[in-house]
């Protein structure tokens, strides 16, 4: 296998990891919003969002109606 490959597959099973650590969080801990699935992964903000919104594209997970005086939306999986 060449070098090239072998970190595109490093890449994807690390992603794929991070997906299923968020499905995870979710169904284990209920609706988080976004600063809250980082904080509870450990990861940047900004890596969170893109996953996040790769994950409600697909349909994965779902944005819930957000409160009024709530600052961020809340995501949950899809259908729970």
């Amino acid at each position: 296998m060449s070098l090239i490959n072998k970190n595109s597959l490093e890449r994807y099973q690390a992603e794929m990891g991070l997906q299923s650590a968020i499905l995870e969080l979710l169904e284990t801990q209920g609706p988080k919003t976004i600063p809250e699935i980082a904080k509870a992964l450990g990861i940047p903000s900004a890596d969170a969002t893109m996953y996040v919104m790769a994950m409600r594209r697909y349909g994965l997970i779902e944005e819930l109606p957000k409160e009024r005086r709530e600052r961020y939306f809340k995501y949950g999986v899809k259908g729970k």
